[in-house]
């Protein structure tokens, strides 16, 4: 508890408090909680997302994968470091498949994340990245974008961008989060003819070409911004958004889940661990990881 000397001390300091009640069992309690003014900032859309930061870019010319690199030096590199890189000769995306990396067409980058780190949000970390983007491209006029779970965006139906995060651990404990992002953004059609599924770019949707600093640092800073929301705020930071732009919520999809044999269920939303929520049609509810987990959606 705050004696008197020690409430004046913070509000010379320039906190301001707030005093409310609460009733515990039987008994009345008077509460009173201070904060600094100056460090709440309040988004252009209102929202209370606090302690919002930027990142610092580091420009790479090639690099055998931007992840790779971040989890050599993150130790030399501050937090919120952004990580870019001109080509990748080992890009790697989720379930190790290789990720196309022509050389100064678009932003393959990863954000070095030291804190805070709760391993109960490191699911939804993905998921936020993913987002995040989609409200970029959104922002950039760009039609058509969803999310596909667990960390593709795409647009029109054909995959744009994907994330891949990677944890370095002490034992149990994490030391840092390295969230790798790719964006096909000024592709053109040939480099992209090679892909194993359906892809476009940001160049192919709206024939204009984006500087690719420029676009990296704004959708790094907004990312940061979202990840410290996740970390305040856990899934109520991204729940309703996420949905808005989702191309699975809602839909009845076929689920590859492991060894188990596949079902039908329909799609709930996200959970808390930046997992799947579904019903299938006995009713029953299932929550599926993105680590052993594919979904279809039925036509």
């Amino acid at each position: 508890m705050i004696g008197e000397a020690g409430s004046d001390g913070l509000k010379s300091e320039g906190y301001c408090g707030i005093s409310f009640s609460m009733v515990v069992g039987s008994c009345h309690v008077q509460l009173q909680t201070y904060f600094c003014p100056e460090q709440i900032i309040i988004s252009e859309d209102g929202d209370p997302f606090a302690l919002a930061s930027s990142v610092t870019l580091h420009q790479l010319t090639e690099v055998d994968s931007t992840n790779l690199y971040g989890l050599r030096e993150w130790r030399h590199l501050g937090h919120a470091s952004l990580i870019l890189a001109g080509s990748q000769t080992a890009g790697r995306g989720r379930r190790a498949r290789s990720w196309h990396s022509p050389s100064g067409t678009n932003i393959y980058a990863s954000l070095v994340w030291k804190e805070p780190l709760n391993p109960q949000h490191f699911g939804l970390f993905s998921q936020g990245t993913a987002l995040t983007i989609a409200e970029t491209l959104v922002d950039l006029e760009i039609p058509k974008v969803t999310l596909k779970w667990p960390n593709d965006v795409l647009i029109r139906q054909q995959k744009a961008a994907g994330v891949l995060c990677e944890c370095e651990w002490a034992g149990s404990i994490p030391q840092v989060m390295i969230i790798g992002f790719g964006i096909n953004v000024n592709t053109p059609a040939a480099d992209l003819a090679g892909i194993d599924q359906p892809a476009t770019s940001l160049y192919l949707e709206t024939g204009d070409q984006q500087a690719l600093p420029q676009l990296a640092e704004t959708i790094g800073n907004r990312l940061v911004t979202t990840l410290n929301a996740i970390s305040e705020h856990g899934l109520w930071a991204i729940q309703e958004r996420w949905q808005s732009l989702s191309s699975l919520a809602g839909k009845w999809v076929q689920v590859q889940h492991g060894t188990e044999p596949d079902f039908v269920a329909k799609v709930v939303g996200l959970n808390s661990d930046g997992g799947l929520t579904v019903q299938d049609e006995s009713g029953s509810w299932h929550e599926l990881s993105s680590a052993d987990t594919t979904v279809r959606i039925l036509e």
